[in-house]
């Protein structure tokens, strides 16, 4: 039974994210072209069974109902079903989250109200 609620509650918030027009890729990240050519992009890596993903994913859906981050791309990575760019970029703890613009990574952190200030200030400060 309680695999069977993790499962619902993991698709009740992807269905959430495409709801809200998130950007979600599960293959690769964005290059850094596309990094220069668009505005900031917020990457949250997480993973099903992480307590503090979870809480980063509430406080990423609220800042995304409230238009907080509007302007700004979210890409949301299980570090699971993308071990590749885990290891890429060198995920070793969950959430670890990514801000960049311009082609560069201006933040890691595992804080997302830390990264949601960071990632609206590249946005406002084209």
């Amino acid at each position: 039974m309680l695999l069977f609620l993790r499962s619902f509650a993991v698709m009740l918030f992807v269905t959430m994210l495409v709801a809200f027009e998130v950007a979600c890729y599960s293959n690769n990240l964005p290059s850094d072209a596309s990094y220069a050519e668009g505005g900031p992009v917020l990457v949250l890596f997480t993973s099903e069974y992480c307590s503090p993903c979870h809480k980063a994913q509430k406080l990423l859906i609220d800042a995304m109902k409230s238009g907080e981050l509007a302007g700004i791309t979210v890409l949301l990575y299980d570090i699971h079903a993308n071990k590749e760019l885990a290891d890429q970029y060198e995920v070793k703890v969950t959430p670890t989250i990514l801000v960049g613009r311009g082609g560069r990574t201006v933040l890691r952190t595992t804080s997302m109200p830390e990264a949601i200030q960071a990632a609206k200030g590249l946005r406002d400060d084209k």
